[in-house]
């Protein structure tokens, strides 16, 4: 998309380690510097993102007007909502959005990931995600450099019926003076009106490459001496998405020639910038956003709107990687409705972000060793406000499912940890709030343990136990039993319950009794041994349990006053 030449005014899964240690190295784009998730509020964020406003045509003849109103630009349902209107608008016959990050987030190489959904574009609508040079305002176009991500809608397509499918990618510099550019597409299987689609920037110093949905599209040699008149392609760029209507590249310069369906919707559900290895960060938005996650935010979450529902955090700050467990269930529609269901999630966070890789583990018996399988099921999304509450945004790749539901503390007062843990000067029990978090039996392959450690204003020593195992050798369903007491010195002596019913992600009735007690001898910051009793079948014995996230336990030491 060129720009306009004028400066713009604005107006676990399982807890076997080998799961864990998959999930820390599946981040090899690198770790997550910057992600908006379009989860917040109801038009896009003006500390990240600035309209580009009026009808001027752009550099391309474009005939919308973009404004800056709500019917066109607006965040719904945890996406960002362009919209293309048929409708007078000032000098244009159409209104539609166009936003970028200028001056507020502005990046120089890495890789950069947006799922969107276009809508029908045949014939005459044009979206693009694509960077310019943050220089822009300076020196203008092409001497800024360009690069087209993605845009659609190309003459080309329309002529030969593939409009929807027909990707484009670009750069445009300066050279010798004049404009070059160098451009490539490539033709989809189907339309990708479809649905969401993933397009992909890597930009390194020697090459930038883009993608959809893993399979590339085109791609540059900007090295030297490759590219010796590239300098537009070295230097920090800012993002910029929009809906165009008619202009150059559908090449429809006429109201009467655009036949698209309207309104049309450019969805964004997402754009993450991750690093990889050479990236660098910065701008206003960046510089002033405050780092809401921290080690404070681990433990026992739940989903008030859906009786039974939580999830247990573990969040280890030094790499800023969190690993998590959500209790839920089957849906009521499934083959075996409301079974109990719980899946793992593990992967970076940033500020008030976490995007984390969601897998779901199968087999096992309980308290016994044997084979479990872990598959990458999708991906959940956390942002926390504040250290009360939240919002988990989930998706599941092999069907329809997602959606979203709010998170609050388990344990009234332990949002008060966030602050405690900033204080040098805190020491801890020897059971302290570093135990909070994930730990596992490495003698079962898939049984894991997350634990809430609280001690309240009057010294009341408070801990919450969720206990992910199996059933017995008749019935190998997944079960999982939650624990509840007080502890003094190095043991925790707690009461267990289990929760029968649920449905999944929606409010149902939920049955918990009393089943047995447990004692947790804690041995030190890393390893414990839990006893237990289940009354109703007689069981009883003894599991070495173990931290699982590397790290957790230099937290506890710390709170210790050990290190």
């Amino acid at each position: 998309m060129r720009a306009d030449s004028r400066p713009i005014q604005v107006a676990v899964a399982g807890f076997c380690l080998g799961l864990l240690w998959t999930g820390m190295t599946h981040a090899a784009k690198g770790e997550l510097l910057w992600s908006e998730e379009f989860n917040t509020g109801s038009t896009p964020d003006r500390t990240t993102w600035s309209y580009d406003l009026g009808a001027r045509g752009w550099g391309n003849s474009e005939l919308q007007e973009y404004t800056d109103d709500p019917s066109n630009a607006r965040i719904e349902d945890g996406k960002l909502v362009i919209a293309a209107l048929r409708q007078d608008a000032g000098q244009a016959s159409f209104s539609s959005a166009r936003i970028r990050s200028q001056d507020k987030v502005i990046f120089k190489y890495g890789t950069v990931e947006a799922r969107i959904r276009i809508p029908d574009l045949a014939n005459g609508l044009w979206p693009a995600l694509w960077t310019l040079g943050n220089n822009f305002g300076e020196v203008g176009w092409p001497a800024c450099g360009e690069l087209d991500i993605m845009e659609m809608g190309h003459s080309a397509g329309i002529s030969q019926g593939i409009a929807n499918r027909k990707v484009g990618s670009a750069a445009h510099w300066e050279h010798r003076g004049s404009h070059a550019s160098f451009s490539g597409s490539l033709n989809a299987p189907s339309d990708l009106n479809d649905g969401f689609h993933l397009f992909r920037m890597e930009w390194t110093p020697d090459k930038v490459e883009t993608f959809l949905d893993g399979q590339s599209i085109w791609s540059m040699d900007i090295s030297d001496p490759g590219c010796s008149d590239c300098t537009e392609f070295h230097q920090p760029h800012f993002l910029i998405l929009n809906l165009a209507v008619g202009g150059g590249y559908p090449q429809i310069f006429t109201p009467s020639g655009i036949t698209a369906p309207m309104p049309a919707e450019m969805q964004v559900d997402y754009i993450r910038i991750y690093d990889n290895g050479f990236s660098e960060l910065g701008g206003s938005a960046v510089e002033s956003r405050v780092p809401v996650i921290g080690a404070g935010h681990s433990g026992a979450w739940f989903n008030p709107v859906t009786t039974g529902q939580g999830l247990f955090l573990d969040i280890e700050p030094q790499n800023g990687f969190m690993f998590l467990s959500w209790f839920t269930y089957t849906g009521a529609e499934t083959a075996r409705p409301h079974d109990h269901q719980w899946y793992t999630a593990q992967g970076n966070y940033r500020g008030d972000t976490a995007v984390l890789d969601l897998y779901e583990t199968l087999g096992g018996r309980f308290d016994h060793p044997q084979e479990v399988v872990s598959n990458k099921v999708g991906e959940a999304v956390l942002t926390f406000p504040d250290c009360n509450s939240g919002v988990m945004f989930y998706r599941f790749e092999n069907d329809s499912r997602e959606g979203s539901f709010p998170l609050e503390r388990t344990i009234p007062g332990s949002g008060n940890l966030c602050d405690a843990l900033s204080d040098p000067a805190i020491e801890a029990e020897a059971i302290n709030r570093g135990m909070d978090g994930a730990w596992f039996d490495p003698d079962t392959s898939g049984q894991g343990f997350f634990m809430d450690v609280h001690t309240d204003s009057e010294e009341n020593k408070f801990i919450f136990v969720s206990w992910f195992t199996y059933g017995d050798n008749s019935e190998s369903g997944q079960r999982w039993l939650t624990a509840q007491g007080s502890f003094d010195g190095s043991i925790a002596q707690v009461d267990i319950y289990e929760s029968t019913g649920g449905s999944f992600d929606a409010p149902d009735k939920v049955e918990t009794l009393k089943v047995g007690t447990m004692d947790i001898n804690f041995a030190d910051c890393g390893t414990a041994v839990l006893s237990y009793t289940l009354d109703a079948e007689a069981w009883s014995g003894e599991i070495a349990i173990t931290r699982v996230v590397p790290g957790a336990e230099a937290l506890c030491e710390n709170l210790a006053g050990q290190d």
